[in-house]
C-alpha cells in the first residue's frame, strides 16, 4: 500500500513590484506571516439535455475564473501599513518649530495637541514646564496645569524624525507574490508558492488595543489577478504556479 503523506507548512512570504515585462522587481520579506490562504473560484453554467424527457444535467461550462489571498501579516513596518492602510508612507525630518500658536482660553488639565511627535526642548515664554505644564514628549502634547486666559504666547520645541502612513490616499499596485514554504510533515520537503499578479484591498481589522494572548496583526486580502504577459502554458499558467521541492 502506498504511504501516506501530509502537509504542515511554514514559511517566508515576500512581495515585489511588477516590471512592465510582467516579471518581478527585487523582492521584500514581510515579516511573520501567521495565515496565508489561497482561494480560487469560477463561474459556471450547467446545461440540461432536452432528448431524455428526464432535464438530465450533461455539461458543466466555465465562463470565468478568479482568485482570492487572504493573509496575516504581523509586522507593522511602514512598507506593510502602506500596503495594507492604501496609504502614502512619509518620512518628516528631524527640525525646530518656532512661534506655534495656542488657544486664547485653555482650562487647567486641557491637552494641546502638537503638529509634530518626538518633541523636546518645549518652551512657552512666562511659563515654566511642569509648574504650569507638563509635556509628552512622546506623543507631542502639552497639559497645562494651569488654566490661561487671553493667552497670546506661542510655544517652540524641536522634534525628532518619524514616518507616517496616511489612510486611503493612494491606489492599490499589482504585486508579484512569493511563498517560501517547508513542510514540517515530511522530511525534506519544501513548497515554492509564485501568485504573478494580486491586488490587495485595504485591511479589514487592524486591531489597536489587544487584551488577550495574541499578537497584534493586518488581516489582508488581495484578488488573485491573471497575468496576461504569460503564456498560458502548463508550467507557468496565467495565475501561479505551485513548486513541490524534494531533496
Amino acid at each position: 500500500m502506498r504511504q501516506e503523506t501530509y502537509s504542515y507548512g511554514q514559511g517566508r512570504v515576500l512581495v515585489a513590484n511588477r516590471l512592465p515585462n510582467g516579471q518581478p522587481g527585487p523582492f521584500r520579506w514581510v515579516g511573520d506571516v501567521s495565515e496565508l490562504s489561497i482561494a480560487l473560484t469560477v463561474e459556471d453554467f450547467t446545461h440540461k439535455e432536452s432528448y431524455s424527457g428526464n432535464r438530465l444535467e450533461v455539461r458543466k461550462i466555465i465562463t470565468s475564473k478568479s482568485g482570492e489571498l487572504t493573509c496575516k501579516f504581523h509586522e507593522m513596518s511602514t512598507e506593510n501599513l502602506s500596503l495594507m492602510l492604501l496609504g502614502k508612507t512619509q518620512l518628516t525630518e528631524a527640525g525646530e518649530a518656532t512661534e506655534i500658536a495656542l488657544p486664547e482660553t485653555i482650562a487647567a488639565n486641557d491637552v494641546i495637541s502638537l503638529q509634530h511627535q518626538n518633541i523636546s526642548n518645549v518652551k512657552i515664554p512666562t511659563l515654566t514646564e511642569n509648574t504650569d505644564f507638563v509635556v509628552d514628549s512622546t506623543f507631542g502634547t502639552i497639559t497645562f496645569l494651569k488654566p490661561q486666559t487671553s493667552f497670546t504666547k506661542k510655544a517652540s520645541y524641536h522634534y525628532g524624525a518619524v514616518s507616517s502612513v496616511a489612510l486611503l490616499n493612494d491606489q492599490p499596485v499589482d504585486l508579484f507574490l512569493r511563498f517560501e514554504g517547508v513542510n514540517l510533515a515530511e522530511k525534506n520537503e519544501w513548497n515554492l508558492v509564485e501568485i504573478y499578479k494580486v491586488n490587495f484591498n485595504p485591511t479589514d481589522a487592524l486591531s489597536l488595543i489587544n487584551n488577550d494572548n495574541n499578537l497584534d496583526a493586518l488581516t489582508g486580502k488581495a484578488k488573485i489577478l491573471a497575468d496576461t504577459t504569460k503564456v498560458a502554458s502548463d508550467a507557468l499558467g496565467r495565475f501561479g504556479r505551485m513548486v513541490k521541492i524534494k531533496k
